[in-house]
């Protein structure tokens, strides 16, 4: 009888140990088919996510490409203005005398203020003279203004051009300073003849 009850109870732990089996495995699947679902969500997000950073790269490397594009032209672009004004100090410089002393004439006289100023020109220059210095005086007298004004020993601190003196006032007259201030009132116009209208 003990053997009977034995038996019993031995079988009856067998088809619970099955029942538990197969139920921890069917368990299992449900697990392992859920954790792979997840897995397959999680590689799907990881794959969208790398696309995602790479168009990021692609966009941030054609942003830089197109900036340094930019930055070529606008250097290119002032290199090129640089040059025309480059060449036009080089032209004006190199006029005809007395179309250099009627300019010269024309920015001393929107320069002076007392009549009494001296003028200094720079030591490689031959055409602003006392010659010169008399025609800017007659013309100052001709205007009714004070036209007293006096040829100064040269200088050597500028080339072309000269420096009007008043006292301790120096007025920068050279080819180059007067040049600048012709670059700074012209050079949008000068740029827009050039390159015309087009995007930066």
């Amino acid at each position: 009888m003990t053997e009977k009850i034995t038996q019993r109870i031995l079988e009856e732990a067998r088809e619970k140990a099955q029942a538990i089996r197969a139920e921890a495995e069917s368990a299992a699947g449900s697990v392992v088919s859920e954790a792979r679902e997840r897995a397959q969500i999680l590689t799907q997000k990881a794959d969208a996510a790398a696309k995602d950073s790479l168009s990021d790269a692609e966009r941030r490397f054609v942003a830089v490409a197109e900036l340094d594009a930019k930055k070529y032209r606008l250097g290119a672009k002032i290199q090129v203005l640089d040059e025309a004004f480059r060449e036009a100090e080089s032209a004006f410089l190199a006029m005809e005398p007395a179309a250099y002393r009627a300019v010269y004439e024309r920015i001393v006289l929107s320069a002076v203020s007392s009549g009494r100023e001296g003028i200094a020109p720079a030591a490689d220059e031959t055409r602003l003279d006392q010659g010169f210095v008399d025609g800017v005086n007659a013309t100052l007298r001709a205007q009714g203004r004070t036209g007293e004004l006096v040829l100064m020993p040269k200088r050597e601190d500028i080339s072309g051009g000269l420096i009007l003196l008043e006292g301790s006032m120096e007025i920068n007259l050279s080819t180059a300073a007067v040049m600048r201030q012709v670059r700074e009132e012209i050079e949008g116009q000068t740029a827009d003849l050039l390159f015309g209208q087009e995007e930066a």
